[in-house]
């Protein structure tokens, strides 16, 4: 294993495992002791601490799965853009419950929804 193994879905609350496969075939899990996560510009990853090194896995065995946590933890840590959106989406389908509406012209999302959300979207 080489390098640093990137965290595309966040926000990161932890690291839960690192498991892949040894030179024997056999599917063995990493002392997560030995790694940290380091938050950059360009997002989160699973990184060595100094003086730790990355066993010796097999790539042609299997993958090498990495496991976290990510999200807010709580309510209060939510962003307020996400929670503004999430109350626009709510009234609108209090306002259209029905999923097939018969003589109405067709209902689209606030487009405020977009523009809230748009700043926490990854696109992977």
């Amino acid at each position: 294993m080489v390098g640093d193994f990137p965290l595309c879905l966040g926000p990161v609350i932890d690291l839960a495992s690192i498991a892949y496969f040894d030179g024997d075939g056999e599917s063995q899990t990493m002392d997560l002791s030995s790694v940290r996560i380091e938050r950059r510009v360009l997002g989160a990853f699973a990184c060595l601490k100094v003086g730790a090194s990355w066993p010796d896995a097999d790539p042609d065995a299997g993958p090498i799965t990495v496991t976290w946590r990510a999200g807010y933890g709580d309510a209060a840590a939510v962003p307020a853009g996400i929670r503004h959106a999430i109350k626009l989406m709510v009234g609108h389908w209090f306002e259209n419950r029905e999923a097939v509406l018969v003589g109405v012209a067709a209902n689209q999302l606030p487009l405020a929804v977009d523009a809230l959300i748009a700043p926490h979207r990854k696109v992977l």
